[in-house]
């Protein structure tokens, strides 16, 4: 066997320890890899071999031995002179970073390897891939789809189409969050497709899962039911716990909303279950904000808010990102819409109101001059401003809304009170204006029932109470 067979052999068997799991087997191939590349001078497979290395230490949790890899594999790939190598390197370490959430990092090291990678390259497509993932993770969903789009492209040029099964897959969740239900609907079949060609059974899953939450908002229930059992059979073969889990909160969703309220609960306690026992702390707050809503339905209202406030402080701890350009948009958070989902079961006009409210209020903001965080924040609050405060408070809501309900404090919410406001924080008289106007134009009896002209003669009543400047810019982003 020739020293360049030798070096080569090690690479391989390394890398079949790599893809059985055997992670300590697999570290110690790539290092003798190292060794005898770096001896023969071979430049190029040391550095992709220092990049494996790399990535199965990343895996053994050897965090600041793999950025030091991955940084060695991008020098060596230098002096070999290979663009390609080097691109490889950065996108290992922007995928480190992306990992360990340092987005900015990461971000930065996927554009310096879109750099150095070819156009309509799988490897562009990866990167393209890695970018969009990190605009997603920080709320930025309309960028993201970008990136997306270009990874898609990226992917169809180089033929490959297990890639191309998972760029759809990736447009289709992206969809989702921007509520583009149709849309997300549509790639979720282009993934499918593809994913059945290329026999990803597990991808398989995830797009079956993710499609059924699409047609589940589109109302096509029967459709819904069948994708969600399909994954959930996927996943119990895999033994994909995690998975699993979100497979029955999904079927849980799907019997509530045809009426079954027993069984959904049944569901949704064993997706809660299933994903604690994952570890998945997102898919179990996610069970049981679904649960909670259930819950709700079948007139169980204490216990729904019990668990609403323990799902959505988890799901503000670990989906922090805001994209106040979405916010304006009426697309929340999630742990700010859970609590709109509680609305809208306990009554349908509660949720109507919320919604002009915070789209009045974040107006009058706009009106004033105020930045688009401090409007979408305004816009949050004033849809949150018939929760109690203690709630908010308890469910440790980020993005300043606990500071915001305690400023407000308990005077909102109750727009028939006539006392004066001129002393209240800013936003909390923003908020207490539309409320009490939108309360004289809501239909009796949530409201007073009265015309757009009489609503504005009892506010007029009562304008003394309220700030000059701040009223004028209510009445200002009425007339806009």
């Amino acid at each position: 066997m020739s020293e360049g067979s030798i070096v080569t052999h090690l690479l391989d068997a390394a890398r079949a320890y790599d893809r059985t799991g055997a992670l300590e087997e697999a570290a110690a191939g790539y290092e003798a890899a190292v060794v005898e590349a770096e001896r023969l001078e071979d430049s190029s497979v040391q550095a992709e071999a220092l990049r494996r290395l790399a990535v199965t230490r990343h895996r053994l949790r050897e965090v600041p031995a793999a950025h030091s890899l991955a940084e060695r594999s991008c020098e060596v790939a230098v002096k070999a002179g290979s663009a390609v190598l080097l691109a490889e390197g950065l996108n290992t370490l922007g995928g480190f970073h992306l990992v360990e959430e340092q987005f900015k990092q990461a971000q930065e090291k996927f554009r310096q390897a879109l750099q150095h990678s070819a156009g309509g390259s799988q490897l562009r497509g990866r990167i393209e891939q890695n970018l969009g993932t990190v605009r997603s993770s920080q709320g930025d969903h309309t960028e993201a789809m970008v990136h997306y789009q270009q990874s898609l492209a990226a992917f169809l040029a180089a033929g490959d189409e297990h890639s191309c099964a998972i760029a759809y897959h990736n447009l289709g969740v992206v969809s989702q969050e921007r509520r583009s239900w149709v849309d997300a609907e549509a790639h979720f079949r282009l993934a499918l497709s593809a994913a059945d060609r290329t026999g990803d059974t597990h991808l398989k899953g995830l797009v079956l899962l993710n499609r059924s939450e699409a047609l589940v908002a589109l109302g096509r229930l029967p459709e819904a039911r069948r994708a969600a059992e399909a994954a959930t059979g996927i996943f119990d073969e895999l033994r994909a716990s995690a998975e699993l889990g979100d497979a029955y909160r999904v079927l849980g969703v799907i019997l509530r909303d045809s009426g079954s309220l027993k069984l959904a609960q049944a569901r949704l306690r064993l997706a809660a279950e299933l994903s604690a026992t994952a570890g998945s702390a997102a898919g179990e707050a996610e069970a049981l904000r679904d649960l909670a809503v259930t819950l709700a339905l079948a007139g169980e209202v204490e216990e729904a808010v019990k668990l609403l406030v323990v799902s959505t402080r988890v799901l503000g701890r670990l989906k922090p990102s805001l994209q106040p350009e979405a916010v304006m948009e009426g697309n929340y958070p999630a742990a700010v819409r859970a609590w709109g989902e509680l609305m809208r079961v306990r009554d349908l006009s509660e949720l109507e109101h919320a919604e002009r409210v915070g789209a009045a209020a974040a107006a009058v903001a706009c009106e004033l001059g105020w930045d688009a965080p401090a409007q979408a924040r305004v816009r949050m609050a004033a849809f949150l401003h018939g929760v109690s405060p203690d709630l908010i408070e308890a469910a440790e809501l980020p993005w300043g809304l606990v500071e915001s309900r305690r400023a407000c404090g308990d005077c909102l919410g109750h727009p028939d009170r006539q006392d004066s406001a001129a002393d209240l924080p800013p936003e909390a008289q923003m908020i207490g204006i539309v409320d009490r106007y939108d309360y004289f134009r809501m239909p009796l009896p949530a409201g007073r029932g009265l015309s757009d002209r009489d609503a504005l003669s009892q506010m007029e009543t009562h304008r003394s109470s309220w700030d000059a400047g701040i009223y004028a810019a209510f009445l200002r982003s009425r007339a806009a």
